[in-house]
């Protein structure tokens, strides 16, 4: 991120958009770190309903906050945005690679 951050080249009016961008990708990655706990079926699909919600309601904020960080972006920014910041956003769904079918 500050990698993006420096090849943006911000202005001081631009910082607090930036930064709450930022603060929703954090959040994000400190969400897919959440534990899953349960051994029973019950428990384990209501904490992944819980985890999918709570992910949603996050890119929903990165959403926006990205789009209110581009809302202030210079149109050279903004493709400076599209190359950099992509690589940033967490994946959907982060959890464990495990097949069905054992």
């Amino acid at each position: 991120m500050t990698k993006a951050r420096i090849a943006l080249g911000l202005t001081r009016d631009q910082e607090a958009q930036w930064q709450a961008y930022q603060d929703a990708v954090i959040a994000l990655l400190d969400a897919q770190s959440a534990a899953i706990g349960s051994q029973t079926l019950s428990g384990r699909l209501d904490e992944q309903t819980g985890l999918l919600k709570s992910r949603l309601a996050g890119f929903e904020r990165l959403r926006d906050a990205a789009g209110k960080l581009y809302s202030v972006l210079t149109d050279e920014q903004r493709a400076m945005a599209d190359k950099t910041l992509p690589a940033a956003v967490p994946a959907a769904y982060p959890g464990p690679n495990v097949s069905p079918r054992g």
